[in-house]
């Protein structure tokens, strides 16, 4: 009996993905018929990332998780933390011309994605999203910071 319920319980999630990313696909071409341009970058993977950072001239990290995300799951090294709603302030400082790599935890990359055109359109001249993310990051084996308990006491004065 648990098992059926179990099974139709599986289901019913799996339909409502399923929902979900036919809603999503409906939204882009809507879009794109009231002619939104949905650019197309050419993202990075974690190789080509972890080469650059070796560089002479490393791009710059933007993390988009979010302080929430990044305490649960741990930080990347050297990464700037933001969200979408913060960009700008979180760049305002750098050099147009510093190449920068975006990163999220969303499915598609769409964070990571709509900050680089954010960025790009804003004039800065390098700047790509890491194809897949954290979780490719974390899945190639990278370096992850110590995620924070939220039982832990703050460094922060009360």
């Amino acid at each position: 009996m648990r098992q059926r319920q179990s099974r139709e319980a599986t289901l019913q999630l799996e339909c409502r993905v399923v929902a979900a990313q036919a809603r999503l696909n409906s939204l882009c071409f809507r879009l794109r018929l009231c002619g939104f341009a949905l650019h197309r970058f050419e993202a990075s993977g974690v190789a080509e990332l972890l080469a650059a950072l070796e560089s002479l001239e490393p791009p710059r990290v933007l993390d988009l998780r979010g302080p929430v995300m990044v305490a649960e799951r741990g930080p990347i090294p050297g990464a700037v933390v933001t969200d979408l709603g913060r960009l700008m302030s979180s760049v305002a400082d750098w050099p147009k011309d510093t190449p920068i790599v975006t990163l999220c935890a969303c499915p598609e990359d769409v964070s990571s994605r709509a900050a680089a055109k954010k960025l790009l359109d804003a004039g800065y001249l390098s700047v790509r999203p890491l194809r897949g993310g954290f979780d490719a990051w974390a899945a190639a084996g990278e370096a992850v910071g110590t995620p924070v308990s939220p039982d832990a006491p703050s460094d922060a004065p009360s």
